[in-house]
């Protein structure tokens, strides 16, 4: 995970547009998933989104949203929460994202 991050910094901004998906197969399952698209063009300065993704894997980055699950379509801002600190040197070595609404 990278460190270099700073809690709800509004020049470090990644937007998302969060979209929830729900279908039916030829097995009778109903599926639900939820889409999250960066907006490359409203997110600034260090993309955190895909250096996550790259270290984590897709199913760790979804886990580490706190709030993936209850938030409703639309346009969001994705802050770090619930940071931990190494005790020893106080490097952040883990952390958690929500969503946040983004104005348009």
């Amino acid at each position: 995970m990278n460190c270099n991050l700073q809690k709800d910094n509004s020049d470090n901004s990644v937007v998302v547009y969060v979209k929830t998906n729900y279908y039916s197969d030829k097995d009778k399952v109903l599926h639900a998933n939820k889409t999250i698209r960066v907006l490359r063009r409203k997110s600034t300065r260090f993309n955190f989104f895909d250096e996550d993704i790259a270290n984590m894997g897709a199913e760790g980055f979804a886990q580490s949203i706190v709030n993936l699950w209850t938030v409703e379509d639309g346009y969001y801002r994705m802050i770090i929460v619930n940071e931990h600190r190494d005790y020893e040197s106080g490097v952040i070595d883990d952390y958690e994202f929500k969503l946040v609404p983004h104005e348009q």
